[in-house]
């Protein structure tokens, strides 16, 4: 009940429910049948009348169909249309998540790495500093250039971070900031110039065109700026929202 009344709250102004508008129509119908019929009832013409009444009524029916039927046929357009904008959407999402679980998995590789050498290289300096003690312990006297050549070898056997190890930063979160700003200023700047606009028009634009984004990441923003308040979505069609 709560959606039901959120949906006609969200209806626009003037708009007419498509089984209201094929009541009105049966109505309206019934009531020239009635007066037709009413009129030409004594008349030898009447079953003559009563035929041509009919003959107009099915055609202004056939019309209505006709009407119903383009009107659901851009109805499905317009869904096929979002549909497809959310597929792009959702596969650039998908090619994001996994070159964020590429990065995770070389990191973790680098880590793995890295704790094996230090570990190996712990080892090798308490066996290096075992034979130390051991060479110099028995109390003779010590042979420096022995001693530091030893203590060269175990210099050189201590772990050094892999350089090929890369530090993530936010980069490319600060670029894909930059980017999402400057095509809504475009977006902003495209719709300052006219009422409104259609998404193909807006991107077919040279302000926003020049950008090279797709028709997704551009729908996106506009619904951003839709749901912030600052851009209206007439059926379709985004202008500026007045300030009142």
């Amino acid at each position: 009940m709560k959606n039901k009344e959120e949906n006609l709250n969200k209806t626009p102004k003037g708009y007419i429910n498509k089984l209201h508008f094929i009541y009105i129509i049966i109505c309206l119908v019934i009531v020239i049948l009635a007066i037709l019929a009413y009129t030409i009832w004594d008349n030898e013409a009447a079953g003559v009348g009563l035929n041509n009444a009919a003959t107009a009524s099915s055609i202004v029916l056939a019309v209505v169909a006709i009407v119903m039927t383009i009107v659901d046929i851009a109805g499905q357009r317009k869904t096929v249309s979002d549909l497809k904008d959310t597929a792009e959407t959702l596969e650039e999402n998908l090619i994001q998540t996994n070159k964020s679980l590429e990065t995770v998995a070389t990191l973790e590789n680098q880590l793995t790495e890295t704790m094996e050498s230090i570990l190996k290289s712990q080892q090798e300096l308490q066996h290096g500093i075992s034979k130390i003690q051991h060479s110099f312990g028995s109390g003779e006297a010590i042979d420096k250039e022995k001693l530091v050549d030893q203590l060269e070898l175990l210099k050189n056997k201590t772990v050094v971070m892999p350089s090929h190890v890369r530090v993530v930063n936010r980069q490319n979160d600060i670029n894909e900031y930059k980017n999402r700003f400057e095509i809504r200023d475009r977006i902003l700047l495209v719709l300052k110039t006219r009422k409104e606009f259609s998404i193909t028009e807006i991107l077919e634009s040279p302000a926003v065109s020049s950008l090279g984004i797709k028709r997704s990441a551009l729908k996106y923003e506009l619904t951003r700026l839709v749901e912030q308040g600052i851009v209206q979505n007439n059926n379709g069609r985004y202008g500026l929202k007045r300030r009142t």
